[in-house]
């Protein structure tokens, strides 16, 4: 049976590997992890890999994360969707998508975050990336390159992303929450 486990509302402040079981390779079923509204501040190197072969949902929302980096977020290559809104997020270190599936990321929420600047290639690579939430965020949204270094997702959809907006008679649409 696969999992979904909700951890949220339980003032985490740490996610810490745990060092008694790390020996121990792990076959997880945990599909969808959520983490959200808890304090958590920072996030110990390899502490999502028991879950990297598998996670399709992380919601890390609500809480007091400053920065991502792919150290922090592990190499989860089945990963759907993940939700970095409502941190204090203030950079992104260009590679850290890098190792997630290319094939599997779809929506990524970065909005209500401190972010200033996003490296142009933070999703280089991301083919089934659809939508990217940035909204109240100060940064401009990325242009998402892909394979071959283009911008135009080889699928032959547009994603879209959601920033500040020049415009702000038209109203915006969240991206879709994606279901198992």
């Amino acid at each position: 049976a696969h999992l979904r486990i909700d951890m949220s509302h339980n003032d985490i402040q740490t996610l810490r590997v745990n060092r008694s079981t790390s020996a121990y390779s792990t076959a997880s079923n945990i599909l969808a992890l959520d983490l959200s509204h808890n304090n958590i501040s920072s996030i110990e190197v390899m502490f999502f890999e028991p879950v990297q072969n598998v996670l399709k949902v992380l919601n890390l929302s609500h809480n007091a994360l400053t920065e991502v980096s792919q150290q922090t977020i592990g190499e989860l290559k089945r990963l759907r969707v993940l939700d970095l809104s409502r941190n204090r997020i203030g950079e992104i270190e260009a590679g850290t998508f890098m190792g997630m599936g290319s094939s599997k990321l779809q929506i990524v929420y970065l909005n209500d975050n401190d972010l200033a600047n996003v490296h142009p290639s933070l999703f280089a690579n991301q083919q089934k990336l659809s939508a990217v939430d940035m909204r109240l965020s100060s940064a401009s949204p990325p242009k998402i390159q892909h394979r071959g270094g283009h911008s135009k997702p080889t699928a032959g959809r547009r994603p879209h992303c959601h920033g500040p907006q020049p415009d702000q008679r038209r109203p915006v649409r969240s991206p879709p929450r994606l279901a198992l």
